[in-house]
């Protein structure tokens, strides 16, 4: 009874020993496939590499008037007329027919409109039936403004009042870059303490002046993109974070650090910035 409790007590011995190996072991093993994670919350070392962190803004202007009709919505317009016209179970006669009682309802109620103007204006004091009477007047004569603006003939493209029917986004041209993006959207560092929305409000303002009305349409960033700088410093380059914004009002006054800005459509961005910045923005720009 004694020599078999004495070499079960061995074999438990045994076991233990072999535990403690494999354990050592895994710990080796798994310490070389996930090494230890770096503390991020921790400022970096001098000796690693420095990315600085840039906030942006996507300032949009929305279009004022709608677009004119394409060729292909005409088109598609002019087979859907027809495919109603083909369709329809009635003979020419009675089209006609329904064509020539809408035209009269809506002489009727343009009829009806003027006569209560008229009972209005017949029971108002003399003055009232003069301002109404010139209203009238006004509005035969009105003639609305044309689509195609003068700043649209100058090509101004710092002006607001061009391609009204089309979305406008603000970029900027610096002085001296320290990348090949010479021209892009307001933007510039983080600073310790503030959020990156924070750093883009500041930063439009800084580079746009305070002149220029705002209003974000998201505290979270719409988009991203890093680059290099041609002569790397303190960081190598920037990480830039974008937000969206919609111009409501004023005007652009360039800070010392900007050359020039301009207002100017999807395609005709393509034109002033690098391809990888435009790459990076387009998914959040609209026609």
């Amino acid at each position: 009874m004694f020599a078999k409790s004495a070499s079960g007590q061995t074999r438990l011995l045994q076991r233990l020993v072999d535990t403690r190996v494999l354990l050592s072991k895994y710990r080796v093993t798994n310490e070389a496939i996930y090494p230890e994670v770096p503390n991020y919350s921790q400022p970096q070392t001098a000796s690693k590499i420095q990315w600085r962190t840039v906030g942006s803004v996507c300032v949009a202007r929305f279009p004022r008037l709608t677009r004119p009709k394409s060729e292909l919505h005409l088109q598609f317009e002019a087979i859907q007329n027809q495919l109603r016209f083909e369709k329809s179970r009635m003979s020419d006669y009675e089209l006609e027919e329904i064509k020539i009682k809408e035209i009269i309802e809506e002489i009727e109620r343009k009829a009806k409109l003027d006569e209560l103007v008229d009972d209005q204006m017949a029971s108002a004091p003399d003055n009232f039936q003069e301002m109404m009477a010139q209203r009238k007047q006004a509005l035969k004569e009105f003639v609305p403004a044309p689509r195609v603006t003068q700043a649209d003939k100058d090509n101004d493209i710092r002006s607001l009042n061009r391609k009204l029917d089309q979305m406008l986004y603000l970029i900027v041209k610096k002085q001296q870059p320290k990348h090949a993006h010479n021209w892009q959207m307001p933007q510039g560092g983080h600073e310790e303490g503030e959020s990156l929305l924070e750093t883009a409000k500041r930063e439009l303002a800084e580079e746009c002046g305070s002149g220029l009305k705002t209003l974000f349409l998201s505290r979270s960033p719409c988009a991203f993109m890093s680059y290099q700088y041609i002569e790397p410093g303190c960081s190598v380059g920037a990480k830039v974070f974008f937000f969206k914004a919609q111009w409501t009002g004023g005007e652009v006054q360039i800070s010392d650090e900007l050359d020039d800005y301009a207002w100017v459509t999807k395609d005709e961005m393509k034109q002033f910035v690098t391809p990888d910045f435009y790459k990076a923005v387009s998914p959040i720009l609209l026609e």
